[in-house]
């Protein structure tokens, strides 16, 4: 009795875990496209008050000792980054992908004020994306979480 009330106690933490684990990856993704509205600031600072070159800027921010999106560690250059970017390390959706991948392929093709705003215009796109994702993976986060623990108890429940 003692073994099978510990077995039908792990079934219930096993699912338990599995839809943790699935909540925390719905956060992940949230935080991923605030990181990358950050680091899109912090460009657009660097343009305005410094003006260096797109190589000078990966540079910096890939070796700042930051947390940094996969597609920015180790790169050096712009073609550093739309390899990386190509690869799809993060695991971002298509249409934030392929907004990352326009904006680091034409970035530092114009003026400093076209830059800015080729800057701006992508941070506040990934500031809208990361509102809207947040708002529907907190749900989905909750879900996962209560499906996992209630996916557990009913493999218990059939275990008994």
């Amino acid at each position: 009795m003692c073994l099978k009330l510990t077995g039908v106690l792990l079934l219930i933490v096993c699912g338990g875990a599995a839809g943790a684990y699935i909540s925390a990856e719905y956060r992940r993704r949230t935080a991923l496209l605030e990181r990358v509205a950050e680091l899109l600031l912090e460009m657009s600072m660097m343009m305005d008050f410094e003006c260096p070159t797109v190589d000078v800027m990966t540079s910096r921010i890939s070796e700042a000792g930051r947390e940094v999106p996969r597609f920015l560690k180790g790169a050096r250059c712009r073609e550093d980054v739309l390899s990386s970017l190509a690869e799809n390390p993060d695991g971002f959706e298509g249409c934030d992908l392929s907004r990352l991948t326009a904006l680091f392929s034409e970035l530092g093709r114009a003026d400093k004020q076209s830059e800015l705003t080729r800057l701006d215009s992508a941070r506040a796109y990934f500031v809208r994306r990361a509102d809207e994702v947040r708002t529907v993976n907190g749900q989905r986060s909750k879900l996962a979480l209560s499906l996992g623990i209630l996916g557990g108890i009913f493999a218990a429940v059939i275990m008994i």
